[in-house]
């Protein structure tokens, strides 16, 4: 079974208090295009996972505020957090009782400490190839009139082929995929650009003009501004 994950930036929270395996973590997957944000306790982890809209949290076992356990659980509780697959670090050898507790919390897989980065990013891209299976990233996706291969990272309107640049096709699917919802700034810029430092609003609202011309007057008048916080593509 291939481990290729489509080149396509998705969002992974990071969460350990140990600086140097969330150094280790961001350098094994922004390799692969994956976007990683961090939090170092289980408080910043909530605010994150909330606000950030991960695709997938790795969370380590022992926090300084709160056991995995309890976090886990407190995300499964939490209705814009539920979905979200979590992964755990554990630095020390687990009973199966322990494994089985964590899953019937909600965890989606162990990893212990100390890891091979190769195994983590194998571990992850399985989860979200989970996650295009079950359609919430995708595959290949038909809406609001847009076909979008995942693919072959085409876009075709009314089976015309629209030539789009990486970070304008990840723009469109980001918007699809939020179902209509507000996608804010910090959002598309975590996700589509990975935090790059000298990425500011002006140049996320140049692609999208970018974006908004190719589609064609139809759909860029579906592509809404919401001053001061983001974009959402209506339906």
């Amino acid at each position: 079974i291939s481990l290729k994950v489509k080149k396509m930036l998705y969002k992974v929270l990071a969460v350990d208090d140990d600086k140097k395996i969330l150094k280790i973590v961001k350098a094994s997957l922004q390799h692969e295009d994956i976007s990683v944000i961090t939090a170092y306790d289980g408080e910043t982890c909530l605010e994150k996972a909330t606000s950030a809209k991960p695709d997938l949290i790795i969370l380590d076992f022992d926090l300084p505020d709160i056991d995995g356990f309890k976090l886990c659980q407190v995300l499964r509780s939490d209705k814009p957090t539920a979905h979200i697959p979590i992964i755990f670090l554990s630095g020390k050898m687990i009973s199966n009782n322990d494994m089985v507790a964590g899953f019937t919390a909600g965890a989606t897989d162990y990893i212990l400490k100390p890891f091979e980065p190769r195994i983590l990013l194998s571990r992850v891209k399985a989860v979200l190839r989970w996650l295009e299976y079950k359609g919430e990233l995708g595959g290949s996706i038909k809406k609001y009139g847009i076909e979008i291969d995942l693919n072959d990272r085409m876009v075709r309107i009314k089976g015309k082929q629209i030539d789009l640049t990486k970070k304008e096709f990840d723009l469109l699917f980001t918007l699809i995929r939020k179902n209509d919802q507000l996608v804010t700034h910090k959002y598309l810029l975590e996700t589509v650009w990975g935090y790059e430092p000298d990425i500011d609003t002006h140049t996320l609202d140049s692609h999208i003009s970018s974006l908004r011309r190719k589609l064609g007057p139809v759909y860029a008048k579906k592509i809404i501004a919401v001053k001061g916080f983001g974009y959402r593509l209506l339906e």
